[in-house]
């Protein structure tokens, strides 16, 4: 353990108010409560006052091995000794301001020994952390909170070491509402940084955000939406990517409900104007027209109209979108749906884009001996033709979904190198090349590939930006089929079996004056499984075969998981899982091994342990060998207004060129006055 820090003056001003106020209290050690809750003029009132004292200290260690490159090693311990303060005070009575808040002073010692020049030595700090809220008129029909809270989050990454993140945000928020109209605004200014042992990562954000809800009952059946936010927000990371700019988003809907009751028909308008500064520079404003008829009972159409005007980093895009759809319930078992619909894209350069697609569909749910049957079956056109586009032009948000172990594929070709950009769904700062993940540029296609220590985690949506290059004109005309086939046992003994199949096409054919710059995206993607599911079993085996001339893969996957929930506050979750890839065009084949244990359990009433696992093995014929083992083990002691707690984790990450430890140590003592 490392030397402890002197006891600060305050705390210990602060523990003597404490004992003083114990001493008045009768029971056998329950919480402090000073007054009590009125709904009467009372003047200042504290309802509650709750001093602990919080003592913890935590060891990290984390090493970093690359080949070529020298050893970095980090050793922290931070010993921290705070005074918590949760309190109540209401000024007037309970109705008129009740503020909560919970308080945490005190000082950390903190011992940092570092392989990196300039980065050892022992530093104390003042810890100050906070989250008051103060309710005004709160009963009244127009509440109002006015709050500050500072928050620490220490994040541990899976293979990976810490993230630390320091927030600060001070705001208000208010609402009113009556018959006819129900109003909300909120204003807050935030600053948070996050950064990591090794000072790979340092985000810095300044957030002002304003941000209204108004809802407005303009007529019988009617209803207006204005929804409003700004955003002024200066971001930073490291020394390579910095950014002022200021955010309008604007949105304006009516909608309105007509014909019978119990078959209503809706119309729904919507406006959006969306203005940004900075290096994206977005001037936006979309136009959207929703009307839903339901004729009868099994009967219903749709029609869309969409107008989306773009101006991005100076480059102007309008687009125009017509959508018709029907969908019929033939029987209560089938239903049907067809889509037919146009689309004109224009820019200021004379580039056009015109689509022409129609599509149909069947879904059909059958209860069959023993179980159920769902199949479907769906075809679908796209023409398309396009003229010659001169210049580079930018694709914004593009939505992708990441899995561990594939690629985010960008289906064009001509993409600008160096010009890829991904962020997370909140579009916050964006991940970071190199550490995140990586970028492969190919003439017909790009592949974005997480990296395994990185901030993506697998199943995660994220938004890629990114300049695709001058091209040629070209026509293009797809076809696609879809169908799939489930079966599932619902009776007997093999209850919860299921067999499925899907099957999917696209064929491409291309027309331009020299084809050889185009690859049609012609595929053929075959999945057959079958599934198990039994209380608290499920396990899965299936085999994906996806013929493609952009990216075509083969997979067999197999997937064992067991959840149990054992009582208040003990579950256990164990699972398994194996894929064998082969990446076809690549000629690699990869095997990738994931297991994950999380054990919870109440020992007695005042004792309980969490165990936990994650291991990871990857053998790539191109890449080499990743194995990762990650170990957690929890155990907590509570006892009236004593708490004890205890978290040993070990992390072990060996790659074909790097090596990634790391432990984390952390012993904890509170206790309630």
């Amino acid at each position: 353990m490392p030397r402890r820090a002197p006891t600060s003056i305050l705390i210990a001003a602060l523990l003597a108010l404490a004992g003083r106020a114990a001493a008045q209290q009768a029971d056998d050690g329950g919480p402090v409560i000073v007054g009590e809750r009125k709904a009467t003029w009372s003047g200042v009132e504290l309802v509650r006052f709750v001093p602990s004292l919080d003592l913890r200290w935590q060891h990290q260690r984390d090493k970093s091995q690359v080949t070529g490159q020298s050893d970095q090693t980090v050793t922290e311990d931070r010993y921290r000794e705070l005074l918590d303060l949760d309190t109540e005070v209401t000024i007037g009575h309970k109705n008129l301001i009740d503020v909560v808040g919970i308080f945490q002073i005190g000082n950390e010692d903190i011992d940092r020994r570092s392989s990196i020049d300039g980065d050892s030595g022992n530093t104390n700090e003042f810890v100050g952390l906070w989250d008051i809220n103060a309710l005004v008129f709160g009963a009244s029909e127009l509440p109002t909170s006015i709050y500050s809270r500072r928050s620490e989050d220490r994040q541990r990454r899976p293979f990976a070491g810490t993230i630390d993140q320091i927030t600060t945000e001070t705001g208000i928020s208010s609402s009113y509402h009556d018959d006819f109209m129900a109003l909300s605004a909120e204003y807050f200014h935030r600053e948070q940084e996050i950064t990591d042992d090794f000072g790979d990562i340092n985000t810095n954000t300044r957030q002002d955000t304003f941000t209204t809800n108004d809802i407005f009952s303009v007529a019988e059946r009617q209803k207006l939406e204005l929804n409003y936010t700004l955003d002024m927000i200066d971001e930073s990371q490291g020394g390579g990517y910095s950014d002022s700019y200021t955010r309008h988003d604007a949105m304006l809907t009516h909608t309105w409900v007509f014909g019978e009751e119990g078959r209503p028909h809706e119309l729904r308008s919507q406006a959006r104007v969306y203005q940004q500064s900075g290096s994206q520079d977005i001037n936006r404003m979309r136009w959207d027209e929703f009307l839903t008829l339901r004729h009868t009972d099994n009967f219903e159409t749709r029609h869309d109209l969409v107008y989306d005007q773009a101006d991005i980093r100076g480059s102007s895009r309008d687009l125009v979108r017509f959508q018709n759809s029907a969908k019929h319930k033939l029987f209560d078992s089938l239903t049907s749906l067809g889509t037919l619909g146009a689309q004109r894209i224009t820019d200021d350069e004379g580039f056009t884009s015109d689509d022409l697609f129609l599509s149909g569909e069947l879904d059909y749910t059958k209860r069959v001996p023993l179980g159920t049957l769902d199949a479907s079956v769906g075809l679908g056109y796209d023409a398309q033709t396009n003229s010659d586009r001169g210049s580079t032009f930018r694709v914004l948000d593009e939505s992708h979904v990441y899995n561990d172990g594939f690629p985010i594929i960008l289906n064009r070709r001509n993409i600008v190198p160096g010009s890829v950009e991904v962020r997370p769904p909140s579009n916050s700062t964006p991940y970071q090349e190199g550490i995140d993940y990586t970028v492969l540029y190919y003439p017909d296609h790009t592949e974005i590939r997480g990296v395994l220590t990185g901030a993506l985690i697998n199943g995660q949506q994220v938004r890629v930006t990114y300049d695709v290059g001058p091209e040629s004109g070209y026509d293009v005309d797809t076809l696609s089929t879809n169908w799939a086939l489930r079966y599932t046992l619902t009776e007997g003994t093999f209850r919860g079996l299921s067999g499925y199949t899907t099957y999917r096409t696209t064929d491409q054919s291309i027309s331009a004056s020299d084809p050889s710059l185009f690859t049609p995206d012609d595929t053929k993607d075959l999945l057959v499984g079958v599934e198990y599911r039994r209380a608290e079993w499920l396990a899965r085996a299936e085999y994906n075969m996806h013929d493609s001339s952009i990216s075509p893969y083969n997979v067999a996957r197999f997937l064992l998981n067991y959840s149990l929930q054992t009582g208040t506050g003990s579950a256990v979750t164990a699972e398994l899982s194996h894929e064998m890839i082969e990446f076809t065009q690549q000629n690699d084949d990869v095997a990738l091994d994931r297991a994950r244990l999380e054990w919870t359990t109440r020992l007695d009433q005042a004792l309980s342990l969490t165990l936990g696992a994650t291991y990871r093995h990857e053998d790539s014929s191109q890449s080499g060998t990743t194995d990762g083992l990650e170990e957690h083990l929890t155990l907590t002691f509570r006892k009236r207004q004593t708490s004890i707690y205890a978290t040993v984790s070990n992390s072990n990450l060996d790659g074909p060129a790097t090596k990634n430890e790391s432990q984390f140590i952390e012993v904890g003592l509170r206790r309630a006055f």
